[in-house]
């Protein structure tokens, strides 16, 4: 028997939602089930022993916010409509927040990746990183609700009582997870190590920008090459760690979002949290 004869449960984001925590923390707990994260070692899959239930998690399901050819939003669909149509996955969780909140920490993933676009043209201006609308919960999650069974899990549930959203997950999975295997390994959800002071921000958006100048000139230039990442010096790693103990100021994010943008952000988590 292979994963798609396997009675089968996605977990597919949102990004930046505890997505983490629950692929290190929680998940490996689950009993009698083929636990997989990511696409990259999908095929391998077919060669495994079955088990009760093929649980799968990657937020990248439900499209990444930028860096591809297909919009965010239409990725969502495109991705999902695959899942449903060709490998036959009718259950799905998925981990939301208020967008006040989830836009801030989206800027600062993409900032330490590379980016070098400030808060106010990433979801505006004349070329936006991301469209704000297509980062609207709502509307994704309910197109998907009309084609599979959905749970909703929020992040500040999941910081408040992990264990009731462990409950929540077995009673809609069917999947048993070990409780005691958790409360013994005292395990913590490791906040990634991110950047938040003026020093960090602008150290690294001025470094962002000279890497691109030199990866536009030859990728081995690259100030993200293996040999900075094995010294710890890539400007990433610079900010995280280097930097982490800058007494200045706090970066504001300021998106400059319109009042309408508010309403509908606003409008969005109403939506989403009615239906938690």
């Amino acid at each position: 028997m292979n994963p798609r004869t396997l009675p089968s449960v996605f977990h597919i984001g949102f990004h930046k939602t505890g997505t983490t925590y629950l692929q290190e923390s929680i998940f490996p707990f689950a009993v009698d089930s083929l636990i997989t994260r990511g696409w990259s070692n999908l095929r391998d899959l077919y060669n495994l022993e079955s088990k009760g239930c093929w649980f799968h998690s990657d937020e990248s399901i439900s499209g990444k916010p930028w860096g591809s050819k297909v919009p965010y939003d239409e990725a969502f669909k495109n991705n999902l409509s695959m899942c449903i149509e060709s490998l036959g996955v009718r259950k799905y969780i998925i981990t939301v927040r208020p967008l006040d909140s989830w836009t801030k920490s989206l800027w600062k993933q993409y900032i330490q990746v590379g980016g070098y676009i400030k808060p106010r043209f990433f979801f505006n201006g004349d070329d936006p990183v991301v469209d704000l609308e297509a980062c609207l919960m709502a509307p994704k999650v309910n197109w998907l609700k009309e084609r599979a069974e959905v749970l909703l899990i929020s992040q500040q549930e999941l910081r408040d009582n992990v264990f009731r959203s462990i409950q929540k997950i077995s009673n809609f999975t069917g999947i048993r997870f070990d409780l005691d295997g958790i409360q013994k390994s005292k395990l913590k959800k490791q906040l990634n190590v991110g950047i938040s002071t003026k020093r960090q921000v602008e150290f690294l958006f001025k470094a962002n920008l000279i890497n691109k100048k030199l990866e536009h000139v030859h990728p081995r230039l690259s100030l993200n090459n293996r040999y900075l990442r094995r010294l710890g010096l890539t400007p990433r790693a610079i900010a995280q760690n280097r930097l982490s103990r800058s007494t200045q100021e706090l970066f504001e994010i300021d998106f400059d979002f319109s009042r309408s943008q508010y309403a509908a952000m606003a409008q969005d988590w109403e939506e989403i949290a009615n239906q938690l």
